[in-house]
């Protein structure tokens, strides 16, 4: 079952077509470390243009006399950093960034910069029209919807990498999120001594197996044929003084305001003022699996519902107001 599953995960990242459903001829791998990914991919009959952030000068010292004759073989460019890819690597019908990870201990903000990095910069230097971005991760990096435990879903979001977040911010929104089974050697930088190791020696990768990995399929949002099968999404509140006798039609109206991206609506509280007076608070939730929702603009959107809470007839409770979406 294990090598079905593997074959499976090979025969995804050699398909002929994207997720915006043109035909792939021309893929990327980047941060291949010993460019076994890529070997695997070219010995599947795919042509790849491998790169690994390696100098040339440590890929032996580092993988092993191995990663130099794949280097050899596939006529990889050394030295290619994912997050400020050269201008004349050209645009690519499928770009490969397989478990990124910066170097030294576990830091998840750090990981998220790369991740944000590397989104930006395929959108805008890689991708060729309705290409897509594949990125394996780990069970729980990508804090993706399919990912996320049920009844801990707010954890284990705050825990991940927030993959749907970097995919908006850059244009891109999550496709399709698919079983990855091993298909080469897996080997990394995670766990080795920081950034600052690098300098002093160059330090031999270590064996690594993903544990119930994922490869996230993205794309431009305007590109896609189908709904994501994930997207970012934003809460806030609102608070108001007044009357208020149906909660659905304050819903309603919310929902409205939020120009078709409220994911949901809620009532959150109602409770009496020192002054006598009745305040409500509903909580809002923004997204779109059809359109990339970066935190800018889910912000013009909270502030364009809190306006328009003064022309349901409510009073906002203007202290509560202004704090950036979250």
């Amino acid at each position: 079952a294990g090598a079905s599953r593997a074959a499976g995960s090979l025969a995804r990242y050699a398909r002929p077509t994207t997720a915006c459903g043109a035909a792939c001829s021309s893929v990327l791998t980047l941060g291949d470390g010993d460019l076994s990914c890529a070997a695997a991919l070219a010995a599947a009959g795919v042509d790849v243009v491998a790169t690994t952030l390696d100098a040339e000068a440590d890929l032996d010292a580092r993988y092993g006399a191995r990663a130099v004759e794949r280097a050899d073989a596939l006529d990889a460019r050394c030295g290619v950093d994912a997050t400020d890819p050269p201008a004349d690597l050209g645009r690519f019908d499928r770009v490969i960034f397989n478990f990124p990870h910066v170097m030294g201990k576990q830091n998840i903000g750090r990981n998220r910069a790369l991740l944000a990095s590397v989104c930006e910069a395929a959108e805008d230097r890689l991708l060729a029209p309705s290409g897509e971005l594949l990125i394996a991760l780990d069970g729980g990096q990508a804090g993706t919807a399919p990912d996320l435990p049920s009844g801990g879903e707010d954890d284990a979001w705050k825990r991940s990498w927030q993959l749907d977040v970097a995919a908006a911010e850059a244009g891109l929104l999550v496709a399709a999120v698919e079983p990855f089974e091993t298909f080469y050697e897996t080997r990394g930088h995670r766990g080795l001594g920081g950034a600052d190791a690098r300098v002093r020696e160059v330090q031999k990768a270590r064996a690594f197996t993903p544990r119930d990995a994922c490869v996230y399929v993205l794309a431009r949002a305007d590109e896609l044929q189908a709904p994501a099968a994930s997207a970012a999404a934003f809460v806030f509140e609102v608070q108001f003084f007044g009357s208020v006798d149906d909660d659905e039609a304050v819903c309603e109206a919310l929902a409205a305001a939020a120009g078709g991206h409220a994911l949901g609506v809620r009532r959150m509280d109602r409770y009496t003022h020192a002054d006598g007076r009745t305040a409500h608070a509903f909580e809002l939730t923004l997204g779109s699996r059809t359109v990339a929702l970066p935190r800018d603009a889910a912000d013009a959107i909270r502030v364009s519902v809190e306006e328009a809470c003064e022309g349901l007839g409510f009073e906002s409770r203007t202290e509560k107001m202004g704090r950036r979406i979250s």
